[in-house]
C-alpha cells in the first residue's frame, strides 16, 4: 500500500515502461500529484494575511538528494507574490522507486522552518531592514543543495545571496558576499519601483534562483533567473530583456571563484534550476511564463563551462558588445517536456517546472530524474513530481 501525505497523495501510473528503454530513448515512467490542499509538517494553525493556511504545502521550487531515498523539497516565497509574511521552510520526503522507476511509497518526513538568530525568513516583499541581503527577514528561497557535510546551501532570490544553513535546526549561518554587480543598491518591495530605482544589479524577481553542487571541484553555481540590469535593455510595463543570464561560482567557503555567460534560448525565457554533472558541466532548466497550449518553451539544456571565459570583467553582456575573445556556456538541448512522446502538452501542462534532481540508479543501469513542479501554492492546482528514466549515455557530451 502506497503511503499518503494527509490521505491525499494522487500517483499516476503512466504504464509506459513494459521492458527495458532503448538506448538514446529517454522515458517519462510516472508522475506523482500532490493536491494543493495538503498540509505539511510544520505544525502552524493560523493563516496568512489572504486567508491561506500557514501549513499548505506547494511552491515546490527546488529539489535536491537527502540520502538514503529522501529528497530536500523547497517551497519559495510563498502565495500572492511576496505580498503575505510566509515564514520560508523545507521538507524532507522519502521517495521510492520500483525497478522500472515507477513510484512505489512517498511519505513526506518532516518540515523545517527556516531562520535566522531565532526569527523566521518570510517571504514578504517588504520585510527589508537594509541594502544587504544578510540584514533582512525577507528571503525567497529558489535553489537548494546538501553539501557533504550535511549542511544545506540555499540560493535566495531577493538578495541574491546564497545561504547556508544548519539541516537539523534550519537555522541560517553563513550568507556568501554576493559580488556587486548582482546586487541592488535600492531594494523595494515595488518591483516597478526597485526596478526603475536601479541601474545595475539583478532585476526584480530575477535574483538567484538556480543552485548546483559541484562534487568535484567542491564549488556551488548560482544561477540568476534573468540577465542583469546591465545586460538588458528596458521594456515598456518595467519588463526588460537580454541575451545572457550569469553563473557565479563560489568555493564552499562563499568565496567568489568565477563566472560564466549563459546565453538563453529566447529572450522573455528564465533559468529555473542548475543540476551539477561534474567536469564543469550541468543541466539547466530554461522555460516561458506560460502554461497549458500557450506554454512554448520547457527545456533542459546540457551545458559545459570548461572552456567558457570567466565573465567578471564584463560589465555588460551582450551579443552586439560582447567580444569574441569572451567564450559563454556550450549549451545542447536535453529535453524538452513538450515532446509530444511525454504525453505532458495541452491544457494542463504546468507554468513552472522548476526542480531537478537525479534520483536512483535502477537494477538495469537506466539513470532516473526527478522533476519538481511549482503550483504556486494555488489550493486548486497540484504540487508534481516527474520522473524520467534514461540511459547515462543518453547525456550529452563534448
Amino acid at each position: 500500500m502506497k503511503r499518503f501525505i494527509n490521505q491525499a497523495l494522487l500517483v499516476t501510473g503512466l504504464g509506459l515502461l513494459s521492458h527495458s528503454i532503448a538506448m538514446g530513448e529517454i522515458t517519462l515512467v510516472d508522475k506523482v500529484e500532490i493536491p494543493g490542499t495538503s498540509t505539511d509538517k510544520s505544525g502552524l494553525k493560523e493563516k496568512l494575511e489572504d486567508g491561506t493556511p500557514l501549513s499548505q504545502l506547494g511552491g515546490f521550487s527546488a529539489i535536491a538528494s537527502a540520502g538514503d531515498g529522501t529528497y530536500w523539497i523547497l517551497p519559495d516565497r510563498g502565495p500572492k507574490d511576496g505580498a503575505v509574511s510566509f515564514p520560508c521552510r523545507v521538507h524532507r520526503m522519502r521517495i521510492e522507486l520500483a525497478d522500472d522507476g515507477k513510484v512505489k511509497n512517498y511519505e513526506l518526513l518532516e518540515t523545517k522552518l527556516l531562520k535566522k538568530d531565532g526569527r523566521s525568513l518570510i517571504g514578504l516583499a517588504a520585510a527589508i531592514q537594509g541594502a544587504k541581503p544578510a540584514s533582512n527577514l525577507r528571503f525567497d528561497p529558489e535553489g537548494v543543495r546538501a553539501l557533504p557535510d550535511g549542511r544545506l546551501a540555499i540560493s535566495d532570490e531577493y538578495g541574491p545571496s546564497v545561504v547556508l544553513f544548519n539541516a537539523s535546526s534550519g537555522e541560517a549561518f553563513k550568507w556568501f558576499d554576493t559580488p556587486s554587480r548582482f546586487a541592488v543598491k535600492n531594494p523595494s518591495a515595488d518591483p516597478i519601483e526597485e526596478g526603475s530605482a536601479n541601474q545595475t544589479g539583478r532585476q526584480p524577481n530575477g535574483g538567484f534562483e538556480g543552485l548546483a553542487y559541484q562534487a568535484d571541484r567542491k564549488t556551488l553555481w548560482a544561477f540568476a533567473q534573468k540577465p542583469l540590469i546591465q545586460d538588458s535593455e528596458a521594456l515598456s510595463g518595467g519588463k526588460r530583456k537580454g541575451e545572457f543570464c550569469r553563473i557565479v561560482e563560489f568555493t564552499e567557503a562563499g568565496e567568489v571563484k568565477g563566472e560564466f555567460l549563459y546565453p538563453v534560448e529566447n529572450k522573455s525565457s528564465g533559468i529555473s534550476e542548475i543540476l551539477a554533472l561534474g567536469h564543469g558541466q550541468a543541466l539547466v532548466l530554461e522555460r516561458d511564463g506560460d502554461a497549458g497550449l500557450e506554454a512554448k518553451q520547457k527545456q533542459v539544456y546540457w551545458i559545459d563551462a570548461s572552456e567558457a571565459t570567466d565573465s567578471r570583467s564584463v560589465e555588460s553582456a551582450s551579443r552586439k558588445s560582447l567580444s569574441s575573445e569572451i567564450k559563454p556556456v556550450v549549451k545542447k538541448l536535453w529535453i524538452d517536456f513538450l515532446d509530444p512522446k511525454f504525453g505532458l502538452a495541452g491544457e494542463k501542462f504546468p507554468e513552472k517546472p522548476e526542480g531537478l534532481v537525479f534520483g536512483p540508479t535502477l537494477p538495469d543501469g537506466s539513470r532516473t530524474l526527478l522533476v519538481a513542479i511549482d503550483n504556486d501554492f494555488e489550493s486548486n492546482q497540484s504540487s508534481q513530481i516527474w520522473v524520467f528514466r534514461f540511459q547515462a549515455t543518453d547525456v550529452p557530451n563534448k
